[in-house]
């Protein structure tokens, strides 16, 4: 079913719903329990209601207000509550199964033994550019929405979706996460002490500071997760001791100081890097996540497999860099230059363009950025944001191109699959 084709509900019908369940819930003569099915309840302002024990299976909430609401032991099965306001809500052991909630705000969100498990969606959500994932397999998806202190304690969340969710400080002890996907999600400080994580993927998911005792773990898969092991090795110098010698052999053109090889380093605890000039170093494998790298000088770096998730790098300068399979998952890369780099010569003058290949730039910001001739073959651009970019010449072929926003960018002569399009 269509959501074009569900019954429409004015806020004025939905007040006496809301008013006839109070009044059941209280048992006051003249209540009515809140039961409705295929309804387009878009965008409606349900804020502070107690719905808990209510039946809305099969409607669509999209964008509607629900902050402090109490869905608890409703049935919300195949429901669309994408991109709502669910921040304080109670969904404690509601019946969720094929939900689509992503892109919403659900902080503080409670859905201890909750029904997080598969189910057919009674119904189908308008095209909209900004929705992505798994949506029509009957998962329960999560993708992108904020789930900051969410407690998931004791939830059957088998198979659900949670790519890209931030769900720092959440609470998942004993949950089911057999064969959930967490890939990209900020998981930091978050609580799984006794939850199944079989199978489960948690695929450059940001596990810093993570606690996880007494866990199934067998088929569970952790590539390019972020956690605190690299911290243990970080780098012994300050930041000058560290960066000075490279930046004396920069502004001398080699003839004094040394050229720095950091590969394989953990730089987080050194903070900021705002400003400095790493021209030319190499940093293979090495991790500047969450760092402050506003406005760095990074031309002709070799730093392929690097991690710079979450790290804000505006207006940092990284012409002619070799960056493939690098991580910047959230990063800020706003006003970047990412041209290619252009070496006089005498007789002719070489040019050379940034490589991208196969790097994760799920939820990255590069708005105003200037990235033309830049090679993106392979990349994971899911909610990228190019808006106002300039993308001229730049390849896209084989690209995961998910909800990117390109409004504004110059995408004269980019080169796409031939079947991707670009209708909203």
């Amino acid at each position: 079913m269509s959501v074009d084709t569900l019954t429409t509900i004015t806020q004025q019908d939905l007040d006496k719903i809301l008013n006839n369940h109070a009044r059941f819930l209280s048992g006051k003569p003249g209540g009515a329990r809140a039961s409705l099915k295929d309804q387009d309840l878009s965008g409606l302002n349900f804020e502070g209601a107690n719905l808990s024990q209510s039946d809305f299976t099969g409607c669509s909430f999209c964008g509607a207000n629900m902050k402090g609401v109490s869905f608890a032991s409703a049935t919300l099965f195949g429901c669309d509550m994408s991109q709502c306001a669910l921040q304080n809500a109670n969904f404690s052991r509601a019946d969720l199964r094929g939900t689509d909630i992503q892109l919403s705000d659900l902080t503080n969100a409670d859905f201890s033994k909750a029904d997080l498990r598969t189910g057919s969606s009674v119904a189908k959500h308008k095209q909209n550019k900004d929705l992505y994932g798994r949506v029509g397999e009957g998962r329960v998806t999560f993708n992108g929405s904020i789930m900051t202190n969410a407690n998931f304690k004791d939830a059957n969340a088998l198979m659900a979706d949670f790519s890209d969710a931030l769900l720092e400080n959440a609470d998942f002890s004993r949950a089911n996460l057999q064969k959930s996907i967490m890939s990209g999600a900020n998981l930091s400080n978050a609580e799984f002490d006794g939850a199944d994580l079989r199978s489960a993927d948690f695929m450059a998911a940001n596990l810093t500071g993570a606690h996880m005792v007494n866990n199934e773990k067998s088929g569970a898969s952790f590539e390019l997760s972020l956690t605190d092991d690299g911290l243990e090795d970080e780098v012994a110098l300050s930041p000058d001791e560290l960066i000075s010698k490279h930046e004396q052999w920069v502004q001398t053109s080699g003839r004094e100081g040394e050229k720095m090889d950091i590969s394989h380093y953990d730089l987080r605890r050194l903070k900021s890097l705002a400003g400095r000039r790493l021209t030319a170093i190499h940093a293979k494998h090495s991790v500047f996540a969450t760092l402050n790298m506003q406005g760095v000088e990074m031309q002709s770096v070799c730093m392929p497999s690097a991690d710079f998730r979450e790290a804000d790098m505006r207006h940092a300068d990284m012409r002619g860099s070799d960056l493939t399979s690098s991580v910047f998952v959230r990063t800020n890369l706003k006003n970047v230059d990412c041209r290619p780099l252009v070496i006089k010569g005498p007789k002719d003058d070489r040019s050379i363009p940034c490589d991208f290949r196969q790097a994760i730039f799920r939820f990255c910001d590069a708005s105003g950025g200037k990235f033309c001739h830049a090679d993106f073959s392979g990349c994971d651009l899911t909610q990228a944001n190019f808006s106002n970019t300039d993308l001229s010449h730049a390849n896209f072929t084989g690209a995961i191109l998910d909800a990117v926003h390109f409004e504004g960018a110059n995408l004269e002569n980019a080169v796409f699959d031939p079947d991707y399009s670009f209708e909203e």
